[in-house]
């Protein structure tokens, strides 16, 4: 994963954009499917989001047709994302419906790569923020685009300024917002990435198919994973959810994010998930959390599931 800043006129970092790169590409890699969606939100929700400088201003996260229209999204913090919708989706009535959840759900959108046609309308109705490539627009196309928004009252971001006269010829133009290598390429982020097991997710994802499924139930199969355990208390730890004290049992993040939440972190992780994972080492994580389970519950220790990750 990789990030790039966006800039104010004053040039000072206001948000991040996140980005997915394979193979340690920060210049080429395109995001757009959805299974990189799934991983940027779950490596900002679980990581970033914890610390570093996503934690002070907003990140911006590409969002898919399939993401928006099946409203996959999991609850996410409304004052440190914003959702970008890519300028290659199909804008018909359930991409339109779904954005309007979102809308409606608190959340601040973007269009990415703006092109104006008609057919957005709608989506410049509930948009905050439109991303215009200056370089694919002329200087006497650019001013003619700006006249266009500007009865949708949103904020302008110039993206793909490469030199310090774009950069100026924007700040005159009304432009709010600057992104570009002239003023920061694109970093990556490293960092070990933790998958979980397939069948584990598989087996969960058909256990939340029963609209009676117990949170009791549910754990069982979570807690056979060590990662997914690890990645479930991380988001309900996280600091969207402002909790006076640690969440260290599964069952009780079952029940603090409900069934539809851990259906969609579940449904997001599954994606996400490669099968780089050392199988020893989960086979060792799994029996240490198991015994040190087993031995609070013969020992009669109150909340004996939080042993687990202990």
């Amino acid at each position: 994963m990789a990030r790039q800043p966006i800039f104010d006129q004053q040039q000072r970092v206001v948000a991040y954009e996140l980005l997915y790169r394979s193979e340690g590409n920060t210049e080429t890699s395109m995001f757009r499917d959805t299974a990189a969606t799934s991983e940027v939100i779950l490596n900002a929700y679980t990581s970033i989001v914890d610390g570093g400088a996503e934690r002070r201003v907003p990140a911006f996260i590409n969002l898919t047709y399939d993401i928006v229209v099946e409203g996959s999204i999991p609850e996410l913090p409304r004052k440190q994302v914003v959702l970008e919708l890519l300028e290659d989706a199909k804008v018909d009535d359930a991409f339109i419906e779904g954005v309007r959840n979102l809308v409606q759900e608190g959340y601040r959108i973007a269009l990415d790569d703006f092109v104006y046609s008609p057919e957005y309308d709608p989506l410049l109705e509930m948009a905050q923020i439109v991303k215009v490539d200056v370089m694919d627009h002329t200087s006497e196309e650019l001013p003619k685009l700006i006249q266009r928004l500007k009865p949708f009252k949103v904020t302008l971001l110039a993206e793909k300024i490469e030199t310090h006269e774009k950069l100026e010829e924007c700040i005159k133009l009304g432009f709010k917002l600057f992104q570009g290598h002239f003023l920061s390429r694109p970093k990556l982020i490293t960092g070990k990435k933790i998958s979980a097991g397939q069948m584990v997710l598989l087996q969960l994802m058909q256990a939340l198919q029963n609209p009676n499924a117990k949170p009791e139930a549910l754990e069982e199969l979570i807690i056979r994973d060590p990662v997914l355990t690890y990645k479930l208390l991380r988001i309900v730890n996280s600091a969207a959810f402002s909790l006076v004290r640690k969440v260290e049992s599964i069952s009780e993040a079952v029940v603090l994010l409900g069934i539809p939440q851990v259906k969609k972190w579940a449904t997001l992780i599954a994606m996400s998930t490669s099968t780089d994972k050392p199988e020893e080492l989960t086979r060792t994580l799994l029996i240490r959390g198991r015994m040190a389970e087993q031995v609070a519950v013969a020992e009669k220790r109150a909340n004996f599931g939080s042993y687990f990750m202990a």
